[in-house]
């Protein structure tokens, strides 16, 4: 519901977005013309306005506390089954560095030996640390939507996990013996950050909501 300021009446829209404004404006997927004969159309809901020109607030796009919550546990869970997967990838090569077993795959398989192990953990150790921080945002409600983040994350997401299709690929076919092409189990771990990273921008682009304040304007 909004306001009509200056007859008080109420407008009624039946959609998650609160469309508040006057002549014509736009949504993403909504297309809003504000008549001053008492109704207006949209692809998606109805609204009615009062019959005089009045004053009325250009604002925001709101998306309701209840879904907005809901959407932020369900990609939180999201991100921790892949965090959990990367965790089970640094464990395994843990074991197989300090005390092999016999039915995971050697230490080789997990190490392609682009950086010294002890190093390497760090950076996984780091990774881990940074993956959790991210869920326990989602989960206790601090995440600050960007629009800008949502769309650096899907780009970035989307490269790294390009760049390893081309490693798997080349390891695959003309390169199997290389120590890095060859090395697909990292590799499918690397797939898996690469699907974080984008889930993690969806996460932002599907929580955003533009805050600006406009200026009144007045119909007529």
């Amino acid at each position: 519901m909004a306001q009509c300021l200056c007859h008080n009446s109420e407008v009624a829209f039946d959609d998650e977005w609160l469309p508040m404004g006057s002549e014509q404006f736009s949504l993403p997927g909504l297309c809003f013309t504000i008549v001053c004969d008492g109704q207006s159309s949209s692809d998606t809901g109805a609204l009615m306005i009062c019959e005089s020109s009045c004053p009325v607030i250009w604002g925001k796009n709101v998306m309701s506390e209840e879904r907005r919550s809901w959407t932020s546990q369900g990609y939180a869970w999201i991100l921790f089954g892949l965090t959990g997967l990367f965790v089970l990838r640094v464990i395994g090569q843990g074991i197989q560095a300090w005390h092999p077993v016999a039915f995971l795959p050697s230490f080789e398989h997990w190490h392609s030996g682009a950086f010294p192990y002890p190093l390497l953990l760090t950076f996984q150790l780091v990774i881990v640390g940074w993956c959790l921080w991210v869920v326990w945002s989602l989960m206790r409600g601090l995440m600050v939507p960007s629009r800008k983040v949502g769309k650096t994350l899907l780009w970035l997401g989307g490269f790294y996990g390009m760049v390893m299709l081309i490693r798997l690929v080349v390891g695959l076919t003309i390169a199997p013996d290389h120590v890095w092409f060859g090395a697909r189990l990292p590799t499918v771990f690397h797939f898996v950050l690469a699907t974080f990273l984008w889930v993690y921008g969806r996460c932002h682009l599907s929580q955003y909501s533009p805050n600006t304040s406009i200026p009144k304007k007045e119909l007529g």
